[in-house]
């Protein structure tokens, strides 16, 4: 079933009516699907997990020089923008026979939840891979209570 065309789209039932199934509503689900999750198909490989202290989001950037990568942090969205530049050819005679690279530049944002200290945050590049860790507010952390006897 079309993701966009779901039971819980109440034109579903409507637009499978009059259009019944065609590659045109597989092709337009497709890219509305990829506009609304915000991504494209030059999508990045990225995880994000969490400890007692931290939030950490993890990216990969292969290609992407770590001065043209900019990273933001307001009002609980982590917002990640960059670009990754062609290459310049030595030669200018040359000519590109093929390409499957991407180059141009990029945004990513991330909704977290409301537990971060924005004064915390931090962020390292490495082997084409953007590390941010994120601290969580101080009253958020858990505590150990010590349990007493007697």
């Amino acid at each position: 079933m079309l993701p966009i065309l779901s039971q819980h789209n109440r034109l579903a039932p409507f637009i499978r009516d009059v259009f019944g199934h065609s590659e045109l509503l597989d092709e337009f689900d497709s890219l509305t699907q990829r506009l609304l999750a915000g991504t494209d198909d030059w999508s990045h490989a990225w995880d994000i997990w969490e400890d007692d202290n931290n939030i950490y989001v993890e990216i990969e950037l292969p290609g992407v020089q770590a001065q043209d990568v900019n990273v933001s942090y307001v009002e609980g969205f982590l917002k990640i923008e960059g670009e990754k530049k062609e290459p310049m050819h030595k030669d200018k005679q040359e000519e590109m026979h093929f390409s499957c690279r991407r180059f141009g530049e990029f945004t990513r944002t991330y909704r977290l939840p409301d537990i971060i200290d924005p004064d915390s945050v931090a962020a390292t590049f490495k082997d084409g891979v953007l590390t941010v860790k994120l601290s969580k507010k101080a009253e958020i952390k858990p505590r150990k209570i010590p349990v007493e006897t007697g």
